[in-house]
Formats: C-alpha cells, structure tokens, sequence
C-alpha cells in the first residue's frame, strides 16, 4: 500500500517556491559533491612514470630518489604510487627549474 502525502502552500507566489526548491535540492546534491580541489589534490597519487616525468629523470633516479628517502612512495595492491601533494612539496620539487604542474 502507498501513501501520499499532500503539502498546502498558502501566500507564497510561484517563483518564490520554485526557488526554496532549487536551493534545498542544491543544498542536498552538495552532500555528494567532492569537497574542494585541495582535498582532492591530497587525495591524488601519481605513478613512477608521471613523478619521473614530472621531474625528467629515469625511473632508476626516482627509485634512489626513494631510498634515500627524498620523495616517499606508497604500496596500493602491488603498485607503487607517490602522493601527488608530497611530490609537489617535495625539495626536488621546488628547487627544480623544469617542474610544471
């Protein structure tokens, strides 16, 4: 069985409720929304290729890079990605003169 539920609006002319509505219903697609970029960016991860582009070296630098610990990586199943905002902020990262992001 279904029920209905009836709402009466009284004294509210139509482009007024028309845009109560546009405004609740953005307020509750928000809530499936990704939140900033920044976040997001946080979120990123890169791949040894795009890191050792990013830096235009070979993958064996980027794997010494590793080790002696200037960029740190991380294992996802039986891959190995960096964080793109760790990258970024690392001092290859802004001592470099080729880095683009």
């Amino acid at each position: 069985m279904q029920t209905t539920t009836i709402v009466q609006v009284q004294q509210i002319d139509v482009s007024t409720l028309l845009s109560n509505i546009d405004g609740l219903i953005e307020n509750r697609l928000k809530s499936f929304i990704p939140q900033t970029s920044t976040q997001s960016d946080a979120e990123e991860f890169l791949t040894r290729e795009e890191v050792a582009k990013l830096f235009k070296i070979s993958l064996p630098t980027l794997h010494d890079w590793t080790n002696k610990g200037l960029l740190k990586s991380y294992r996802i199943g039986n891959k190995v990605r960096y964080r793109k905002c760790e990258v970024l902020a690392s001092p290859k990262a802004t001592h470099e003169e080729g880095v683009k992001v």
